[in-house]
């Protein structure tokens, strides 16, 4: 759909043209790095009176921008003569007179301001049938974005693809040279790429030796400098761990445990992974809490099993705070989320909590806290 809007405006631009003494075609020049906001195409003086041709184009913020002329364009598709008088005028304001064209100039090029929204390009050519120039409007990149990888890193498990963008005004920015880098975990080499005409560009990473948190990289190598970061976690690869069940394992209330510790296969690999990487006192704990969690829901409709079960879950918690008070219960909190990620269970786990009314759980002195992790 894109590829047929932009076939009906140039031919609704050419036909235009055509009407008032233009020829105008898309032309197969070298791309400009950078946002290219307008190419007007190959546009070619017809008649022997001077003529006018009008480019409407849009950006999303208004800034600055430069526009830049070929003059006498000749290559596969396009033949033609320089012209050695022209007015190119952007929003009703002259911005390249005729005194800028002649038969000795090949480029020419003025900064312009773009306004938010609607801009019109007005292209006047003149002396005899024949010349030929394209029109383009370029704007500098102003902003890139890099993409957060979807997990961390395991050691030995491949390189890493990373994915950012660049922009200029809101348009996104071609043939525009991005490096990739990684700080804080060890000799990782940056990763350098290029653009595509939708801004976006992507390159691997290898090297990861280093379990920790550290931190990724973009930069856009122009100035002032354009960079974005994102933090990057690498984890050794846990030769236990068990494979990710997917879908499969929401089916049942217990889900798959296909190691038989007592914890589901997504459940364990989140806590490694994704929770607490390298950490590996807070995923003992959190662990310990899983399965008291796969117990409770497998015994839920049992009233004296779900008061030994609460007591076991205080302990559980009780534990996750000796190992870290602060950040346990924003951890555990996103484990609990994942216990309880169906229907199923979140219905299993009211039903263990409504044996607890009138119930008397216990905790413990903060000093004896330790003593429960498993």
């Amino acid at each position: 759909m894109q590829a047929e809007f932009q076939n009906f405006r140039w031919l609704r631009i050419s036909l235009a043209a055509m009407a008032a003494g233009l020829l105008w075609a898309p032309a197969a020049l070298a791309l400009d790095r950078g946002a290219l906001a307008l190419d007007t195409g190959a546009v070619t003086r017809a008649t022997s009176a001077p003529v006018v041709a009008n480019f409407t184009f849009n950006v999303p913020v208004a800034g600055a921008a430069m526009l830049k002329v070929a003059n006498g364009v000749m290559d596969d598709e396009i033949t033609g003569e320089k012209v050695s008088s022209s007015v190119i005028a952007l929003n009703g304001q002259v911005i390249l007179g005729p005194d800028q064209f002649n038969q000795a100039v090949s480029e020419v090029s003025a900064p312009v301001t773009l306004l938010e929204g609607a801009n019109t390009l007005s292209v006047e050519l003149r002396g005899k049938p024949g010349g030929v120039i394209i029109a383009r409007v370029v704007a500098p990149v102003d902003a890139v974005h890099l993409i957060p990888p979807a997990g961390p890193v395991v050691i030995g498990s491949g390189p890493l693809e990373v994915h950012a963008s660049a922009s200029g005004l809101g348009l996104p920015a071609q043939l525009v040279a991005l490096r990739f880098d990684v700080d804080g975990l060890g000799a990782v080499q940056p990763a350098q790429t290029e653009t595509g005409k939708d801004g976006a560009a992507s390159a691997m990473l290898d090297g990861f030796s280093t379990p920790g948190t550290g931190s990724l990289w973009v930069t856009v190598e122009v100035y002032p400098e354009r960079t974005d970061s994102t933090p990057l976690t690498v984890v050794s690869p846990g030769p236990d761990l068990p494979p990710d069940p997917g879908e499969v394992g929401k089916l049942t209330l217990m889900g798959i445990d296909s190691d038989g510790d007592g914890v589901r296969d997504d459940v364990q690999r989140y806590i490694v992974l994704e929770v607490a990487p390298g950490n590996e006192p807070m995923i003992r704990a959190l662990l310990q809490k899983a399965r008291v969690y796969q117990r409770l829901l497998l015994e839920a409709e049992d009233p004296e099993a779900s008061r030994h079960n609460a007591d076991r879950l205080i302990k559980a918690t009780e534990c996750m705070l000796y190992v870290d008070d602060v950040a346990g219960p924003r951890l555990s909190k996103k484990v609990t989320g994942k216990l309880l990620n169906t229907r199923e269970r979140s219905l299993r786990y009211f039903q263990f909590e409504h044996h607890l009314a009138g119930a008397t759980i216990s905790t413990h002195m903060i000093e004896d806290y330790g003593r429960f992790c498993e």
